[in-house]
């Protein structure tokens, strides 16, 4: 669930990659990538809506590389 933007209109949502970020409780941290350039982090223990989203270049996100270093 991402919140609405500034209009209070509903934000589409269009997931092209998604993957679970390793390390401890790693079931439960997920990372988006979405079709609308932008890469979400969702930490499902805390909240249901993202906990981190950015812009990332022009394109669509269409890989992710998850590694275990948490940095």
């Amino acid at each position: 669930m991402v919140p609405n933007d500034f209009l209070d209109l509903q934000v589409p949502i269009w997931v092209t990659e998604l993957g679970f970020l390793p390390g401890q409780g790693s079931l439960s941290r997920i990372a988006v990538g979405t079709g609308y350039h932008q890469v979400r982090l969702y930490d499902t223990k805390t909240q249901r809506r993202p906990v981190l989203s950015f812009h990332f270049g022009e394109s669509l996100v269409s890989a992710l590389a998850l590694t275990d270093n948490e940095k």
